[in-house]
């Protein structure tokens, strides 16, 4: 099974945003201990690493939060052809459709959020941490 993460789930875990960040913790400690294949966009580990430099004013910290999530996923990039897509997607917010556009791409099973409502039009289903959990015993784990 092969899964991408919105940029929000690793914010909630880096910044231990309650309430999400007890379900976003469960959802990379599963990850860790089996099979599925997680990804994270490469433009979001960008972004990641400019609001942790903003929010702690340390390089070092940025760089550290990049490192702590390169254990857990896969960088996936971003293409010409995603941003193309992106542009005539009907995924209303631009950022979540290049996503979309990835997710696609690289034949994801789902794109886990903590805003289901922003992939609403997504060809890749669009879940919560918790709803990927739960519906693990209903999805065969390769």
């Amino acid at each position: 099974m092969k899964i991408l993460l919105d940029t929000n789930i690793m914010m909630d875990v880096i910044e231990k945003r309650e309430p999400s960040y007890k379900d976003a913790v469960a959802l990379l400690k599963y990850v860790a201990d089996t099979d599925v294949i997680c990804y994270f966009s490469a433009s979001s580990a960008k972004d990641i690493f400019y609001l942790v430099k903003r929010h702690t004013g340390s390089l070092e910290e940025a760089k550290k939060a990049i490192v702590q999530i390169s254990k857990f996923v896969i960088f996936c990039d971003t293409t010409r052809h995603d941003i193309q897509n992106a542009l005539l997607s009907s995924v209303s917010d631009f950022e979540d459709a290049v996503l979309v556009s990835s997710a696609e791409r690289e034949d994801m099973d789902f794109v886990i959020t903590r805003n289901k409502k922003d992939f609403v039009n997504s060809v890749v289903k669009a879940i919560t941490p918790i709803e990927f959990l739960e519906s693990l015993r209903n999805y065969p784990v390769a």
